[in-house]
């Protein structure tokens, strides 16, 4: 596949991790449109070769995984890419479900490995560039890092653990200019939430957000205006699922 046309080092430029999925890919073709400089992080090759043939993206595979590979990335990507960063997009993440009980200590490795440290390694490595730019960090997170989810406790963990992280980089780092936003969606319509088991019967996409709504609503954290420091956000679909299902199971 031919390479797209990559933008300038003078136009923005955004970091974006999850990219090969729906919000994360929703999100860096919108910023790669707007004219900026989108580097892309994926965990399939597969998904490297097909953003890299689009203007203004470049593309790696990383495994979030690995917070030794994450750490030296960020310090190479310092070196030889970037020295502004303007936004700082943390989409990847994994969802297990399963009951509390039955979760694994690979199971718990894994998740705050990619949904926790991998962020905060990555945070930290790019930080000189943040500050640079006095740019943004956007953490997705869940309705699960707000309350307690059955079926959800590892995953619910990893997002109140990264509740905590990013409202303490906040603090830390407003002084120097960067700016903390987190997102709260409820359930998206992507391929982690076919893994989920716990989803009211009959539920479908009309029922959840649209990726794109998302990736929306993170260029407009991007896009705030210099007066504004927008930290949390929920999006929530326009009707809850538990509401809306008791309501039909209440008409029958």
């Amino acid at each position: 596949m031919a390479k797209g046309k990559k933008a300038g080092r003078d136009a923005r430029t955004a970091l974006v991790t999850g990219a090969g999925g729906g919000v994360g890919g929703a999100l860096v073709r919108t910023l790669a449109k707007r004219g900026w400089r989108v580097i892309a992080i994926v965990h399939a090759y597969a998904d490297a070769q097909t953003l890299n043939g689009i203007d203004n993206i470049e593309a790696f595979r990383l495994d979030l995984d690995n917070g030794d590979h994450v750490t030296k990335w960020a310090r190479e990507l310092l070196k030889d890419k970037v020295d502004r960063l303007d936004l700082l997009a943390h989409v990847a993440a994994v969802g297990p479900v399963g009951p509390a009980a039955q979760a694994t200590d690979a199971l718990w490795t894994e998740t705050l490995a990619v949904n926790v440290v991998a962020p905060a390694l990555l945070t930290a490595g790019l930080l000189p560039a943040l500050r640079a730019a006095k740019g943004t960090v956007v953490f997705v997170n869940s309705g699960a890092g707000e309350r307690g989810v059955v079926g959800h406790a590892v995953y619910a963990a990893s997002k109140h653990a990264l509740r905590g992280y990013a409202d303490t980089l906040r603090l830390e780092e407003t002084a120097n200019g960067v700016r903390v936003s987190t997102i709260y969606p409820g359930p998206i319509d992507t391929r982690m939430l076919l893994q989920d088991t716990t989803l009211p019967e009959g539920a479908g996409p009309d029922d959840f957000i649209r990726p794109q709504s998302v990736a929306d609503a993170i260029v407009w954290l991007a896009d705030a205006t210099g007066d504004v420091h927008v930290t949390n956000l929920d999006l929530r679909p326009r009707e809850e699922l538990a509401a809306k299902y008791a309501r039909k199971r209440d008409a029958k």
